[in-house]
């Protein structure tokens, strides 16, 4: 099972549409609401964390991707730096040495790496961080009676088919 450059692009823009759907039609109250009596978190939260992951792992890569943004960034604004990093990703994956494709996990002795993972690896990492928190998005959106825009094509179980079918076979 080889990972292929497209591969790795499509997985990133089937989580952004994937994304974007759960992100779409929200009021500011329920962007910044968080579940009473509990240690959650607003979708808002969710969302930045998720940005801010990227931006993480990008720097942790060595690339040069936007500074990290604060708790007050504005939610229109974390959309377009979610959208201006999907970009940036699928133009980095366009650009790397196919070595950098392949399904490599770093290894950790303490705080010290002693082997440093591929960019495939940081990809499909990222995606499954995204799936978790996108599915605490879409738990918050239910919970206040605002589930996400109907839309078969880009439903949940629709676009965890085709992730699972980037290298497993075809429709």
């Amino acid at each position: 099972m080889k990972t292929t450059k497209n591969v790795l692009s499509s997985l990133v823009t089937l989580l952004r549409t994937y994304g974007h759907r759960l992100l779409a039609e929200l009021k500011d109250e329920e962007i910044y609401w968080v579940p009473a009596q509990t240690q959650g978190r607003s979708i808002h939260s969710y969302f930045l964390h998720l940005v801010n992951a990227e931006i993480y792992w990008l720097k942790e890569f060595g690339f040069s991707p936007p500074e990290y943004l604060g708790k007050d960034t504005p939610f229109v604004e974390l959309m377009q730096n979610y959208n201006d990093l999907e970009n940036y990703l699928i133009q980095i994956i366009q650009e790397i040495p196919k070595d950098q494709l392949e399904i490599i996990t770093p290894i950790k002795d303490g705080d010290t790496i002693t082997r440093f993972g591929t960019f495939g690896w940081m990809i499909w990492r990222t995606s499954f961080h995204a799936i978790h928190h996108l599915a605490q998005i879409a738990y918050l959106r239910f919970t206040q009676g605002n589930p996400p825009p109907e839309d078969l094509e880009t439903s949940w179980s629709k676009i965890i088919d085709q992730i699972i079918m980037l290298n497993h076979g075809s429709e």
